[in-house]
C-alpha cells in the first residue's frame, strides 16, 4: 500500500462545502506521482514535495486565505550566556 493517511502538522480547514479535509502521503517517487496532498470528498490537490506545499495548494484552491498563527515576539530584555562562560547582557 503505497498511500496512507497522516496526521497534518497544521488544522485542515474544510472545503468551502464543508467537507473534512485529510491529508494523505503516496509513498512513490515523485516521478511516479508520489508525494504529500490533501483531499475532501469533491476535490483533491495534486501531488507535492513537501505538507507546506500542499497545503498552500489546498488554500489557494478554495480560496481560504492561508494566515498562519503569529509567532511569539522575542523578550526584549533577553540575557545570553556565552559558550567560553562569560555573560553578555
Amino acid at each position: 500500500m503505497t498511500q496512507q493517511q497522516m496526521s497534518p502538522p497544521r488544522p485542515l480547514p474544510a472545503c468551502p462545502d464543508g467537507h473534512r479535509a485529510r491529508y494523505m502521503f503516496d509513498g512513490r517517487r515523485a516521478a511516479s506521482r508520489g508525494g504529500h496532498f490533501i483531499e475532501c470528498r469533491c476535490s483533491r490537490t495534486g501531488r507535492h514535495a513537501t505538507f507546506d506545499l500542499a497545503w498552500a495548494h489546498w488554500h489557494k484552491q478554495h480560496g481560504i486565505p492561508s494566515v498562519l498563527a503569529p509567532s511569539r515576539p522575542a523578550a526584549a530584555a533577553a540575557m545570553q550566556l556565552d559558550l567560553l562562560g562569560g555573560v553578555a547582557l
